[in-house]
């Protein structure tokens, strides 16, 4: 069977991209779970079908099944001996072309690796199953429109049947029976960015418990909305009886477990509710920028949505204060109770109270913390700093991975990375909050 290239396969993302309008119908708080509609699940599975038909009508092994076709709490963890077990990368037509066939020196070299098993084929003719080469760029290219991350950062080993040769910058396998891995939604739940869909599952290379009906396990499919509409899985992972979700073993000890990942989750949690009106938290404001140091975390950013404060009333002593500041961004004319956002006032003790508490730092430690501008002020005389938002969008930080290293725990999220430090008395201090190379 032919096999399309792989670029054009990303017109699939159109069909995850369905989802990006769920639950629109009814507002609610962001954090709500919202429930997909049954029609919203038949469209998961037809992004997710056996098959696809390229555009000259030719069909094809759907290239997302390589995307659950193991387990894995994080995409780190995906095994790319099953990954690439009946991948499309191997034998899609390029621009129109048969790929080259494996040439006699690079079966040489293919021959040179540990433990291949076809020492009596002379040639890449003799073998007596497919041989299927998968070109390192095009396995990055795809892993990293996907789920954000290229070969080199799998967490491996793979497990079988899977061979690389440096000198060819490539991969290689033999198959030449059709099992790829299978996902059969049957619901899902909205929250937020993140999408957690459960169904039906049959993993390459995995052996269902004794007595499991029809060989599938129950499984959850975590994906992720992207800033431009597309999506990544972050986790596929099988269920219990009970429907809670278990952990494969992981390649690195280290590693934070899924309960782990989701308790981070839990703690970093971007807005609350009360009474039916979200507020940001001020854990949030830790992640609306980037620094390599807590003392350069860029404070106007930081302020955004800091809690608590309160505004001021258009009759304050305060606004009035304010509008004689060099950079009071309203104009000397001003009617206070026809300015076009709130004012907002923050005392710098509550300030400096949060950054002792997630930073072990003040304000004191901050650069260029008390240098007026449009968008924050500060007023000596009632020690406390100013803004105007009417907006909401407070800093979010999903965390997808981590790690323990030594008194550290370094969390990777869908664009960032995030370090944190134990301290003696057992709490967390933010440390440093740097961009992937991706995002860069």
């Amino acid at each position: 069977m032919k096999r399309a290239h792989w670029a054009a396969a990303l017109a699939l993302a159109v069909m995850l991209g369905l989802l990006g309008g769920c639950g629109q119908a009814e507002k609610t708080p962001e954090t709500d779970p919202i429930s997909l509609t049954a029609e919203e699940v038949e469209r998961v599975n037809e992004a997710f079908a056996p098959f696809i038909t390229t555009e000259d009508g030719v069909e094809v092994t759907n290239p997302l099944l390589c995307l659950v076709s193991c387990y894995y709490a994080s995409p780190a963890d995906i095994d790319l001996s099953a990954f690439l077990a009946y991948c499309f990368v191997a034998e899609e037509v390029r621009m129109g072309q048969e790929p080259e066939p494996v040439g006699q020196a690079e079966f040489e070299a293919l021959k040179r690796q540990e433990d291949w098993p076809f020492q009596s084929a002379e040639t890449p003719d003799e073998m007596i199953v497919p041989l299927h080469r998968y070109p390192r760029a095009d396995v990055d290219a795809f892993l990293e429109r996907y789920t954000g991350i290229a070969a080199a950062d799998l967490a491996g080993p793979w497990k079988e049947s899977l061979f690389y040769v440096p000198e060819y910058d490539a991969y290689y396998n033999y198959t030449s029976d059709f099992g790829p891995g299978w996902f059969d939604c049957q619901a899902g739940v909205r929250e937020g960015s993140i999408v957690r869909l459960t169904g039906k599952s049959t993993p390459v290379h995995y052996v269902p418990p004794m007595g499991t009906a029809g060989g599938w396990v129950e499984a959850q499919l975590t994906l992720e909305e992207q800033a431009d509409g597309s999506w990544r899985f972050v986790s596929y992972l099988p269920l219990d009886e009970t429907g809670a979700v278990t952990i494969p073993e992981r390649a690195d000890p280290n590693a934070l477990t899924a309960e782990e990942v989701e308790a981070v989750n839990e703690a970093f949690a971007a807005t609350y509710t009360v009474d039916r009106t979200t507020y940001a938290t001020q854990i949030s404001c830790f992640f609306t920028s980037y620094y390599e140091r807590p003392e350069d975390i860029d404070f106007r950013e930081f302020m955004y949505l800091f809690s608590p404060g309160e505004v001021l009333p258009d009759d304050s002593e305060e606004l009035q204060a304010l509008s004689q500041l060099e950079d009071w961004p309203f104009g000397e004319d001003f009617e206070p109770d026809a300015l076009p956002m709130p004012t907002h006032k923050y005392r710098r003790a509550d300030v400096d109270a949060a950054l002792k508490t997630y930073m072990g730092i003040t304000t004191a430690d901050l650069t260029h913390v008390n240098d007026n501008g449009p968008t924050l002020l500060y007023l000596p005389e009632y020690d406390a700093y100013y803004n105007f938002t009417s907006d909401f969008g407070p800093g979010t930080f999903i965390c997808l991975s981590g790690r323990r290293d030594g008194g550290r725990v370094v969390l990777t999220g869908s664009r960032g990375e995030l370090t944190l430090e134990q301290q003696p008395d057992g709490s967390w201090y933010f440390i440093s909050h740097l961009p992937l190379e991706a995002e860069k």
